[in-house]
């Protein structure tokens, strides 16, 4: 169910990028999926810790990061449409092959973010069956939660990433990513458990 979900987010947001966008249009929106993931797998947690309500505990990360994924792609979408009005146009056989090839790059994307966020949805360690992390080695659809993991870490390098601020806010400067949410689920399922209900922080 899990690996059908990944691959279904990959090739419908694949096909209606090849199906509406030309290679310019599918150029961008692939890089606004992925300035729009750095920022958000930046800055998600500083906002999710300053967020009022303990009753929405265990809910502010997931929403705090596709809300930030959510206006950094409208903004950037703005962005191009003021800056880029006029589109550059290729010969058929390079327009039809680099639409083809970003559209699959931005659904990749897509899916590596999607699989990624899922660590920090309020889920049992069973959800999905225990096909997520039902080991702590666990891999989601060809490693794709990890594939995003090292590439913002990379990006976020102090010594040498783009998005870097200092050395105090590298994503993931420890490698704990997977542990630290992989704890939470499984103290979400044992409190929820216990009580019956979404349980209180």
């Amino acid at each position: 169910m899990l690996t059908g979900l990944l691959l279904a987010i990959f090739l419908i947001t694949s096909a209606m990028l090849f199906s509406k966008g030309s290679l310019w249009d599918n150029l961008w929106a692939w890089i606004n999926v992925i300035l729009a993931g750095l920022l958000a797998t930046q800055y998600f947690e500083p906002m999710a810790e300053s967020m009022p309500g303990k009753d929405y505990h265990w809910y502010w990360d997931l929403l705090c990061f596709w809300g930030i994924y959510c206006v950094a792609v409208s903004i950037l979408r703005m962005f191009f449409e003021a800056f880029s009005p006029v589109r550059i146009k290729f010969r058929v056989p390079v327009e039809m092959a680099g639409k083809a090839v970003f559209a699959l790059l931005a659904g990749w994307t897509l899916m590596c973010l999607s699989a990624f966020s899922l660590h920090l949805a309020p889920t049992e360690m069973t959800a999905w069956g225990g096909a997520f992390m039902d080991k702590p080695d666990d891999e989601t659809l060809f490693g794709s939660d990890v594939l995003w993991m090292a590439f913002a870490h990379k990006m976020s390098d102090p010594d040498a990433g783009p998005i870097s601020i200092d050395a105090d806010h590298q994503f993931d400067a420890e490698g704990l990513y997977r542990v630290k949410y992989g704890l939470r689920r499984y103290r979400f399922q044992h409190l929820k458990g216990s009580i019956g209900t979404s349980p209180q922080p």
